[in-house]
């Protein structure tokens, strides 16, 4: 069984945290986009305990608790981000017969981890943060 690229080998735990941390995010600020790299950029992502570690075309940004977002932005430009792209766990085949194996791990762990991101969302939800997010991203009303 293969895995697709990047770290996505979270514990439902190291999600819950994931999550939680997003509430204090500033998402006006994010969806207004980063600065360009340099100090300005590392200043802006400490901001949300995030670190800088790719920056070539599409901002990226790892968190303290070793997530990874991708910040999209339309036409190649930085700001406004139009959308925030993050893996917590993923997992592929590398061949048509490892498809099944891949199924079943799937539907052995999706439960776990789906529970444990309940609870942080309904948070969310519960004080209005799910709002705020949907108003401040760039193209929704």
């Amino acid at each position: 069984m293969g895995l697709p690229s990047g770290r996505q080998d979270r514990t439902p735990q190291e999600q819950l945290t994931e999550l939680r941390g997003l509430a204090d995010v500033d998402w006006p600020a994010v969806w207004a986009g980063p600065p360009l790299p340099g100090q300005g950029l590392d200043m802006w992502c400490a901001r949300y305990g995030w670190a800088s570690w790719s920056f070539e075309r599409v901002p990226q940004a790892r968190t303290d608790t070793g997530g990874e977002f991708v910040l999209n932005a339309s036409g190649g430009r930085w700001a406004p981000v139009d959308a925030v792209s993050h893996w917590v766990r993923g997992a592929g085949a590398e061949t048509a017969e490892d498809n099944p194996a891949v199924l079943e791990a799937a539907a052995r762990g999706w439960p776990v981890y789906l529970t444990a991101a309940c609870s942080p969302l309904e948070s969310l939800a519960a004080v209005g943060h799910t709002a705020a997010l949907e108003q401040s991203a760039p193209g929704r009303s």
